[in-house]
């Protein structure tokens, strides 16, 4: 608290009167960084607002921001008080965010209500475990027709090599819900989530959007 005090120009005492913590600050300051960086982006369609927001955030993550997510996550598994700290002062306001551009698309009928609520969870968790810890690259895909399943929405894991990545999966107790399949665009399989809906695992035959 002292070297942000002396940064800042003020006191520790006018520091303490807002904030009672080093983790309070960080996690605020993180918020903002967060509204200015990564914007809601109203562009008329549930596909293109995804689109620029995901973007938006994928570029926020720079090295020092990562290294800061890093540690909030390491100081959310080893205490309680700062697990709430973090969902209350920064995750939420990151979610609603989120949640706000999914709200209008439920309102312009693109996604059903229940579905948009997991499509924050699932968004969410995917893209910060990848940023956080560099597991690989997954996708969205957001299907606002979708022909005979209607408008959906889907997320997706890549891999490199499908057939010896579900190996290594189902050895370590997952199960999934169909074989290897060639869709043309990869070769995919339905891995099962306990209480959600399965995810698919592909193995991409086009260029990825990002190689974070």
């Amino acid at each position: 608290m002292e070297a942000i005090a002396k940064r800042a120009g003020v006191s520790k005492e006018t520091l303490y009167r807002w904030w009672h913590s080093k983790t309070e600050v960080i996690l605020d300051a993180m918020a903002e960084y967060g509204q200015q960086a990564v914007p809601v982006p109203d562009t008329g369609t549930l596909l293109g607002d995804l689109r620029e927001f995901l973007r938006a955030t994928a570029d926020s993550a720079d090295p020092p921001t990562v290294s800061v997510l890093r540690h909030l996550a390491a100081a959310a598994a080893a205490d309680e008080s700062e697990a709430l700290q973090i969902r209350d002062r920064f995750l939420a306001r990151r979610r609603a965010a989120l949640g706000e551009l999914l709200d209008r698309a439920v309102a312009r009928g693109e996604i059903e209500a229940g579905r948009a609520a997991l499509a924050r969870d699932l968004i969410y968790g995917s893209l910060w475990y990848r940023l956080i810890f560099r597991t690989g690259p997954s996708e969205l895909g957001v299907h606002p027709t979708g022909g005979d399943l209607g408008p959906h929405h889907e997320i997706s894991l890549m891999c490199d090599d499908i057939e010896a990545t579900r190996a290594e999966l189902e050895a370590k107790g997952a199960t999934f819900s169909s074989p290897v399949l060639d869709r043309g665009f990869g070769l995919t399989t339905m891995l099962d989530v306990p209480g959600a809906d399965p995810i698919m695992l592909y193995e991409p035959r086009h260029p990825t959007a990002y190689q974070l």
